[in-house]
């Protein structure tokens, strides 16, 4: 059975026009079964996800899960320091090029797997390097330095993770993606509360590994798959040649998105720093709940993404606002509808899950949860600016985010002692005033592009 066949059978009466709107669009046929292996390959993955961490908080405790949270923090910050944002740039630029320029898109690949494997290896060359220094001096746990230096092989598994996912959206194989995540999900559900279980910490991490080891290999089967289909070859020997796209598009999406990670880490160390690794654990715990939402916001981007990029490429521009309005209806609707059971009862839902020792996280879920909606509207908004290359907007907006995540952290750890609760209000505090700003300039530049092509239309 098909996926419209199913949905037919399914469908109440009253959805009938609605779904026979959708079927006679191209569009949005293609949005609905994008949309749909999406969203299954992101609930599989990001909910095992999640239930290893409610595993590893049952078996490790509070103590050793924040020691756990903070070496996967140190680890995916330099991951995406080696992704470089070029998972980004496949999802917009092999989907633009995949009809009219074959060979440009086997560079644009060449480009991204060669420039974020090496970034990768100097990096965890780094890490093996500092990880001593960094677990002594900065986090004061210098029990941590041999799991500090596994993690530097965890990064570059988790580069090459992250590029092959950019690749496949850029194909628009949602279910090679899906399947892709799914796997990876659930080998470290299985794997990293198994390996807690027989070896506390250090079998947590040598099971998150093995899970990525298994990601990849699949991964690369299905990008395999797809190059044989559409005729693109990787072409690493005039890779360079796209060198200017990389510059001009992923190396200021790669500042933002670095200095999102380093911000994150630099706040997660002041927790440790200033109130211990248990309230790590607690504002952790909350975050994953605040990811898990945040990812149904991704979902769309994922999907939306290259639909806008071909559509822009075609300068098909009433259709471009149609599928942006869409998107944001999507995004929005979908994340308070979420948000709001977990609003009425947040202290159940983080004891239920976590257990009595995370009760008290219930106001962090809460602030997490408002800051879920308002991360909702931006990545519409960004989402636009990417689509219009408006790529240095992203880079302001990142920068005045940063100085306010931190300085509000900084604040409220130091001089009021607030803990968890503390970093969850400068992440909201920031996150409004980043909002703000893109929000301003997204409306005066869709007003321009309006008046440039009413002004078109009458010549």
């Amino acid at each position: 059975m098909s996926l419209y066949s199913l949905a037919e059978t399914c469908c109440p009466p009253p959805l009938r026009p609605l779904l026979n709107r959708v079927k006679s669009s191209p569009i949005g046929k293609r949005l609905v079964y994008n949309g749909f292996w999406v969203t299954l390959g992101t609930a599989l993955g990001k909910g095992s996800a999640m239930l290893a961490t409610v595993g590893l908080a049952h078996v490790l405790g509070r103590e050793k899960l924040g020691e756990y949270n903070i070496l996967m923090s140190s680890s995916m910050l330099l991951t995406f320091l080696a992704e470089s944002g070029l998972s980004v740039t496949m999802t917009k630029f092999v989907p633009e090029f995949l009809v009219s320029d074959k060979e440009k898109v086997g560079r644009i690949i060449g480009m991204c797997y060669a420039f974020s494997l090496s970034v990768g290896m100097l990096i965890a060359l780094f890490i093996f390097a500092m990880s001593s220094l960094l677990c002594e001096h900065v986090l004061k746990a210098p029990h941590l330095t041999g799991l500090m230096q596994f993690g530097g092989i965890l990064l570059f598994l988790a580069t090459l993770s992250s590029v092959q996912a950019g690749l496949l959206r850029g194909f628009q194989d949602f279910r090679g993606l899906a399947s892709t995540e799914t796997l990876l999900g659930i080998m470290k559900f299985l794997l990293v509360v198994f390996g807690a279980w027989l070896d506390g910490l250090r079998g947590a991490m040598i099971g998150y590994g093995t899970a990525l080891v298994l990601g990849c290999i699949v991964g690369r089967w299905f990008i395999g798959h797809n190059t044989r289909k559409h005729g693109v070859h990787c072409d690493f020997r005039n890779a360079a040649k796209e060198l200017p796209l990389v510059c001009r598009f992923s190396l200021p999406l790669a500042y933002g998105t670095a200095l999102v990670v380093i911000v994150f880490w630099i706040c997660d160390v002041l927790l440790v720093r200033y109130v211990g690794f248990s309230e790590l654990a607690i504002y952790h715990a909350a975050w994953q709940i605040f990811m898990i939402i945040i990812t149904l916001s991704t979902l769309g981007v994922h999907v939306f993404l290259p639909l806008l990029s071909e559509t822009r490429a075609k300068k098909k521009r009433p259709l471009f606002n149609q599928i942006l309005i869409t998107f944001f209806c999507f995004n929005v609707g979908l994340t308070f509808a979420v948000c709001l059971p977990l609003l009425v009862c947040p202290s159940w839902f983080m004891g239920t899950i976590y257990g009595r020792e995370f009760f008290d996280g219930g106001i962090v879920l809460t602030v997490l949860c408002i800051a879920a909606v308002l991360t909702a509207v931006e990545k519409v908004i960004m989402i636009f600016l990417i689509a219009e290359e408006q790529m240095w907007v992203y880079t302001i907006q990142r920068t005045i985010w940063a100085c306010c995540y931190i300085g509000g952290a900084f604040t409220l750890l130091r001089c009021y002692e607030l803990g968890a609760l503390g970093i969850a209000l400068a992440y909201l505090f920031a996150l409004a005033v980043g909002l703000f700003i893109t929000a301003v300039y997204a409306w005066r530049f869709s007003r321009r592009m309006h008046a440039a092509c009413h002004q078109n239309m009458k010549q």
